[in-house]
């Protein structure tokens, strides 16, 4: 029988007065004894027992601000990037800077998505970023905080919600900074990259002074990166350079009969001829296509962004001071503020027009499509959208000793604002300059338009576009986000007693959360299109997200390390998070975790455990609303058309309805249906075995193999799912309540011309369905050995996934992630590697990152043997030599050798840059020089 979650409240809060019992036993202890003891612990992510070894029963990595440097990681993002457990794929890569998300730097750990691994900055949850990455999913933006301010990163490789709650599910990454510092010390860095001349510049100020009875420190960041675009490479400046055949730039104007390509009529496409394009003056080039004659080609390469120009500072401020003997007083701020800005070539129309006074093949009108693409050149204007970041984090606290026991209260405030603006078109505007009168939905449920209009496309599709036209259009489309967090942290750790293997100890927290965000879009976004039916909204085709939504949280949490023998010791944890009822229906989650090490030998531990998992409702499926295009088949108006075509159903087969695309809003589903369900939690845990051995003295090996599963992933539900049932409701083959359920999602209109249907709005909700399990297997060696020509200290980390499967509902069958060259586009496996060399004041590091073999981008169906591309390796160099007691010099290198992504051939000509940029995001800008100067004070 499942305890009740007061039950679960009261066991913990027992346990918590037990441990406060026994501090009263333990008041009379020598107190010189008790601080030498407090200065040798410490904690460390994954519990909040301090302890003197760095190695306990759960496996986490370092990243220490040396080792940042000696890898030439200017950024923490770039220090995380190469994480071998980060094998997933991101979508907003630096080659997709145009995205929902385009300033966000996330980790994707063990593939398992973004929002599953939890951040933490000195182990406490800061305000999230404040988009949504891919319009759904809350995350955290490891590109806002600053290297200067970073002491160490360390991170949990397994889930841990009972130590920290939700979201703990891949892993924790908790970000430790300085907590004091002597002196002043001022560092310079330069670099650039080699292929495109593209400069960073950064300079970092850290000063702090220590007391008596206190400290105070502070660091500043300043950094400035140039834009790496297109434009900057000769094999990627051109759509021409297309290397697998022949390059066609992209199609700035098409003109396209619909009669004649349905129904086999004749040319369906419409040569301008040649000379037209640059008639228009916009930019655009006469271009040729032998099997499509003359057009007027634009070639987008060149304002393809491989990086985002930005502009960032940072500061950090931290200072403590001793209170009493027993008490001390901290606080910390954390300010971040970044500008950049997303490229953008232009703008496009793109729709059908139904000419009246035009008959070629006797249908008493012609039909076709009238497509065009406005340049900056044209518009007058840079179409580019302009970010602002700012984020600041305060946090206040005092923390002390009770006997033998450590407390620490904190109070924490973060918030992070997010805006941008970019020009767009206005939707009324587009209508009245180029489409003029709106003729209903034609055969397909596409909108018609006389082509009329102040520049009306029926006439002027060639024609260069007045200034005038242009201001009349154009507006500047504004998104304004907000997030801010707030928490209240108690702990309390110590020894509860001893036994005859030694003491146990414990530590208890208690946590209150509040989140609470706004996303806000212009009233432009908000608003519908000015005609029903229409996708998009006062924003020409444009959707966006819009919600604000809060969330509280109380936790009670207890950990206890129990010596079992001298050699054996096990850790249990178990944590209580109580939610509000409105953001989730999760009321009261108890999440367990038991853990085991043992030493044999002093050089031998061997560690194991359970851990389990949970994430709540992400806030973005429960309050936001977004939309989207997808591709799909509405089998109901496929069925009509056949009629209205035929005159009957004889002979109609579903098989020969062709897919389109679908405008779709994701909705939570109870504002559908105050009858439908709430998004539930997902549930999950962990199981890990691994061994730590140091065989010989400066050598040390570790392995764990792990295997994670997640449970009821939200996801939005099938759009064609919904679609099937649909039609199945309309025959009569399903009815009740999944026939309600799907009306309540599916609405429809009738076209006066043809009396056929068409969808007029499409909801689709995020529901509870998904499962997803991963194994992997984690190695690390380091050794360090002496020469007379020097020191030398090796570092290998490998990570290698051994499954990982997806059900996209319970029903459905395991989907291979690993090796299905259809599904799988995480790395297999990840390798990286460090030599360092040290002589008196010179030393130099070479570090290798090897990421596997991935799928061929477009693999064949017939022959999936071989069909992987192979590894692709990069090496970062880094050398630094100390002039003086005061002045260091430094050259850091990143892939040194300037190797590109590995060579699909089967990339199309138009699927730029041609490859696989989710991959091997970054790849793309080659290798990037910096030299780095240092002084103190």
């Amino acid at each position: 029988m499942s305890q009740k979650p007061w039950f679960r409240l009261l066991a913990v809060g027992a346990a918590v007065s037990m441990a406060c019992t026994a501090m009263a036993a333990d008041e009379a202890a020598d107190d010189t004894t008790k601080q030498d003891k407090k200065e040798e612990k410490m904690v460390i992510t994954g519990s909040r027992i301090k302890r003197t070894q760095i190695e306990g029963a759960q496996p986490v990595i370092t990243i220490d601000q040396s080792t940042m440097k000696e890898r030439g990681y200017v950024t923490v993002f770039e220090a995380l990037n190469d994480l071998t457990q980060n094998n997933g794929i991101q979508i907003e890569g630096p080659e997709f800077s145009g995205g929902f998300t385009p300033d966000v730097q996330t980790v994707n750990l063990r593939g398992f998505g973004v929002g599953t691994t939890l951040m933490l900055v000195n182990g406490r949850r800061l305000a999230a970023y404040p988009a949504a990455y891919q319009s759904d999913t809350t995350v955290s933006n490891y590109g806002a905080i600053p290297a200067a301010a970073v002491d160490r990163i360390e991170i949990l490789t397994t889930g841990a919600s009972a130590i920290y709650g939700s979201d703990a599910v891949a892993g924790v990454i908790n970000i430790v900074l300085k907590k004091d510092y002597e002196g002043t010390t001022i560092n310079y860095l330069h670099g650039q990259t080699t292929e495109s001349s593209r400069n960073t510049d950064r300079v970092q100020l850290l000063t702090g002074k220590n007391y008596a009875d206190g400290h105070w420190m502070a660091a500043i960041e300043y950094q400035k990166r140039d834009g790496v675009f297109g434009s900057d490479y000769d094999q990627y400046d051109s759509l021409l350079d297309y290397p697998y055949g022949t390059g066609v730039l992209t199609r700035g104007v098409l003109n396209l009969n619909w009669f004649n390509l349905f129904f086999g009529l004749g040319d369906a496409y419409v040569d301008p001829g040649a000379g037209t394009c640059e008639a228009m003056g916009n930019g655009m080039t006469h271009a040729f296509r032998p099997s499509r004659g003359y057009f007027c080609g634009y070639d987008s390469a060149k304002d393809a962004s491989f990086r985002n120009p930005s502009e960032k500072y940072s500061i950090f401020l931290s200072g403590a001071m001793q209170l009493t003997d027993d008490v001390e007083g901290f606080a910390q701020v954390l300010y971040y503020t970044s500008e950049s800005s997303s490229k953008r070539g232009g703008l496009w129309v793109s729709e059908d027009i139904q000419d009246v006074n035009s008959d070629p093949v006797g249908f008493g009108f012609d039909w076709y499509l009238a497509q065009r693409f406005f340049t900056n050149q044209e518009l007058g204007v840079d179409t580019s959208t302009q970010f602002e970041d700012d984020s600041l984090s305060v946090l206040v606290g005092a923390r002390g000793t009770w006997g033998a026991h450590d407390w620490e209260f904190s109070l924490t405030h973060s918030q992070y604002e997010f805006n941008s603006a970019r020009p767009w078109f206005k939707s009324e505007e587009v209508i009245n300059a180029f489409l003029g009168d709106f003729n209903g939905f034609g055969f397909f449920g596409d909108p018609w338009w006389a082509g009329n209009g102040t520049f009306g496309l029926a006439t002027n599709l060639y024609n260069p576009l007045p200034a005038a036209v242009a201001q009349q259009v154009l507006g500047t489309q504004r998104y304004g986000n907000k997030t801010q967090a707030q928490t209240a942290q108690f702990t309390l750790s110590g020894e509860l007693g001893e036994t005859k293997a030694g003491p146990i100890s414990y530590a208890a927290v208690f946590e209150y959360n509040r989140q609470d965000f706004d996303f806000i879009p212009d009233a432009r976004i908000q608003q519908p299109a000015p005609i029903q039916g229409l996708s998009g909204s006062g924003w020409w085709q444009l959707t966006g997200y819009n919600g604000t939504g809060d969330r509280t949280l109380f936790a009670v949490g207890l950990e206890t390390e129990i010596p079992i023998t001298k050699t054996l010791t096990f850790n249990l944890a178990g944590r209580v998070d109580s939610y509000d009822n409105t953001s989730s229906s999760i009321g009261t989650r108890f999440t367990p975790q038991a853990a085991f090490q043992w030493r044999p030998v002093e050089e031998v531990l061997v560690r194991g455990g359970y851990a389990g998992s949970f994430r709540a409702p992400d806030l973005q499926m429960v309050y936001t609303e977004t939309g989207f295009f997808t591709g799909a088949t509405d089998f109901v108006q496929c069925y009509q058309s056949y009629i209205f075509t035929n005159g009957s159903a004889n002979g109609f087969d579903p098989a020969n309805c062709d897919s389109s695309s679908v405008f779709v809003r994701r909705t939570p589903a109870t504002q559908l249906d105050a009858n439908s369900d709430p998004l539930e939690d997902e549930t999950g845990y962990n199981v890990y075995l691994g061994i730590v051995v140091e065989p010989i003295e400066r050598l040390t090996v570790s392995a764990t193999v792990s295997e994670t599963t997640l449970k009821d992933i939200a996801r939005t539900e099938s759009v064609q799912q919904l679609l099937d049932d649909e039609f199945d409701c309309f025959l009569g083959n399903l009815s009740g309540d999944r026939c309600t359920y799907v009306s309540n999602r599916i609405n429809r209109q009738i076209d006066p011309n043809t009396n056929l249907s068409f969808i007029d709005t499409f909801n689709a909700s995020p529901i509870n369905t998904a499962e997803e399990r991963v194994k992997v297997v984690d190695m690390t060696g380091t050794y360090a050995w002496e020469t007379e020509l020097g020191d030398f200290a090796l570092r290998l980390d490998w990570s290698h996934t051994l499954e990982h499967t997806i059900k996209d509902s319970p029903g459905d069958q395991e989907r291979d992630l690993r090796d299905d060259v259809f599904v799988a586009y995480d790395f297999r496996s990840r390798l990286t590697g460090s030599l360092s060399y040290r002589r008196g004041d010179f030393q130099a590091t070479l570090t290798g990152i090897r990421n596997g073999s991935s799928p061929l981008w477009r693999p064949d169906g017939n022959d999936t043997s071989s069909q992987r591309l192979g590894p692709f390796i990069t090496y970062n160099f880094t050398t630094q030599y100390n002039v003086s007691e005061d002045f260091q010099v430094g050259l850091r290198v990143t892939n040194l050798f300037n190797k590109f992504p590995p060579k699909d051939p089967t990339f199309l000509f138009y699927e730029y840059p041609w490859y696989n940029y989710f991959m091997y995001g970054g790849a793309g800008i080659g290798r990037e020089a910096a030299i780095e100067l240092e002084y103190s004070f």
